[in-house]
């Protein structure tokens, strides 16, 4: 809702109060879209989404977030049009922010191929084709 919010404000100091009130948030909707919200980068007159903005958020003012596999494929065919918005400090008592959102344009140049930030691969999938195996709980 942080960034619901400050996304609709940001609109509305454009002069975009339309398009503030047609951003939706995307992923309540279909859960494997690769970002959150759609949105607008500025007057739309013909109200195409043309903003997908990833949410990622943290207690810690840390830059730190977990980004899938799915949200990076979907980043890469979206390119200048996909953002992430990482918002640092959120106190969870007052659902508010202790610093204002970071903005990341085309996260794939401005993010993955920056050498200044670190990355690290986080976690294993694990699969087996187990048709016709007896398994210990049978």
């Amino acid at each position: 809702e942080l960034i619901m919010e400050f996304e609709r404000e940001r609109l509305q100091n454009l002069g975009c109060k339309v398009e503030a009130l047609c951003m939706r948030h995307i992923s309540k909707l279909r859960v494997n879209a690769g970002y959150d919200i759609d949105s607008f980068d500025g007057v739309n007159p013909s109200l195409n989404y043309d903003r997908f903005i990833e949410i990622k958020g943290s207690r810690n003012s840390k830059l730190i977030f977990f980004w899938s596999d799915n949200e990076i494929r979907i980043a890469k065919e979206l390119g200048e049009r996909y953002w992430i918005y990482f918002q640092g400090g959120i106190k969870t008592q007052t659902k508010k922010g202790k610093n204002k959102p970071l903005l990341f344009q085309n996260p794939i140049k401005t993010i993955l191929e920056d050498p200044t930030f670190k990355k690290r691969p986080q976690g294993v999938i694990v699969e087996k084709n187990i048709e016709g195996e007896h398994t210990p709980f049978e």
